[in-house]
């Protein structure tokens, strides 16, 4: 169901969404228990003498299953979510609830106006849930905020329902919490439900997927068991091709798929999750050197692109299922994960045309060809997800 504007717009509010953490010497082998674990969306600081922990515990929290514990003697700890784009000069409201002790922190800034500090509020903590909340105005100069919770002095809190709100938006509705369908929009959908083979010469196959028709190359699993129902697993190298003329639309759409990476963000290997190889391309993945992009380009020039760099891909690890959407049209270029905007370019230049193969796997680089797992993959032929941006953004992130 669609909500409302003025509706909570973060995607991970109270902390449900984990992954583990980057291994250490000591979790390297047996791995990091649940409550070590990483909200997702949220990048978490501690410094000194901080601990944080993220318990599964009803009893702990202030509503749903997880909240997040910061216990800081010495040192510093902060939650923080962002940078997002500032599109206007309205209003916008920010709260967390929290208990415990010792004095908590709101604050947000704007990290593209060397930190420029928007607004702050605190609170002395008790044993009962307390609502912390502020209020900020963008200025002319400010381009982004930055959420951060955090501390003054020692602090003991239980920290939940965090929300940033504006009186003009509605929340995008991501990562989909079910299969997401096909409406009229949709020009592929491919929930990865049914496979059948149709003909094999050597290491090429022709199948149908979900009555599709595609040509794998390399080694794809059928697995039994994906984000939703199944999924298809891809081994170093190995793609899918369809036609791309039949299902993108190089001037408006979106690709959004859920993927499971096999290795960590640092691997050095090119995922190339979906796009079109060739002088008139395009690419959506994770570039040899971690970082996640969107890009476009005819007669082997670039036209257009975004990518978001080391901060909200840093601490991916293996195993983990993770929504990913790419939007474009001639207003912009947009990136998510999870539901939190990440990579952005405004007024993009984008081709007339694209190549004839859709691609998704495989590599536009042809070496370091990395492996996923992917499910619910579906094209559409326009922006279903948007953030409004400024007027004057600068390209990318």
């Amino acid at each position: 169901d669609e909500a409302p504007p003025g509706a909570n717009l973060l995607p991970n509010p109270s902390f449900e969404l984990v992954e583990p953490p980057p291994p250490t010497p000591e979790t390297a082998k047996t791995g990091a228990p649940p409550e070590q674990w990483l909200p997702r969306t949220w990048d978490v600081s501690l410094s000194g003498a901080a601990g944080y922990r993220l318990p599964d515990a009803p009893e702990q929290a202030h509503s749903g299953r997880r909240c997040v514990w910061l216990n800081v003697a010495a040192g510093r700890a902060a939650l923080r979510y962002g940078p997002m784009p500032c599109f206007d000069g309205r209003p916008w409201r920010a709260a967390v609830w929290a208990r415990g002790r010792g004095k908590l922190t709101l604050a947000v800034y704007d990290t593209a106006a060397g930190n420029a500090r928007l607004a702050r509020a605190e609170a002395v903590l008790t044993t009962a849930w307390h609502r912390v909340e502020l209020e900020f105005t963008a200025g002319e100069s400010n381009r982004t905020w930055t959420l951060e919770i955090g501390h003054e002095g020692p602090v003991e809190s239980w920290i939940d329902d965090a929300s940033v709100t504006h009186a003009t938006l509605k929340p995008l509705g991501l990562p989909p919490d079910r299969p997401v369908g096909r409406d009229a929009h949709t020009l592929l959908y491919l929930p990865c439900e049914e496979l059948q083979e149709e003909q094999r010469e050597g290491n090429v196959r022709f199948v149908k997927l979900d009555g599709t028709d595609m040509l794998v190359v390399g080694h794809v699993e059928h697995l039994p068991a994906g984000r939703f129902g199944r999924a298809l697993g891809l081994w170093p190298g190995s793609s899918l091709l369809t036609s791309a003329s039949q299902y993108l639309n190089p001037t408006s759409g979106t690709v959004e798929v859920w993927i499971r990476l096999r290795t960590p963000r640092d691997d050095g290997i090119s995922q190339h999750f979906a796009g079109v190889t060739g002088p008139d391309g395009m690419y959506f993945g994770k570039h040899i050197w971690g970082n996640l992009s969107l890009g476009f380009g005819q007669g082997w020039r670039g036209l257009c692109g975004c990518e978001a760099r080391f901060k909200p891909t840093a601490n991916w690890q293996p195993g983990v299922w993770r929504h990913f959407a790419a939007c474009w049209d001639q207003e912009s270029l947009q990136v998510f994960v999870d539901g939190q905007l990440v990579a952005w370019q405004a007024r993009p230049t984008l081709p007339v045309s694209l190549g004839d193969s859709l691609t998704i796997g495989g590599s536009n680089w042809g070496v370091d060809r990395g492996s996923f797992d992917l499910d619910e993959l579906r094209i559409s032929d326009h922006v279903r997800y948007r953030w409004p941006l400024p007027a004057e953004t600068r390209p990318g992130r």
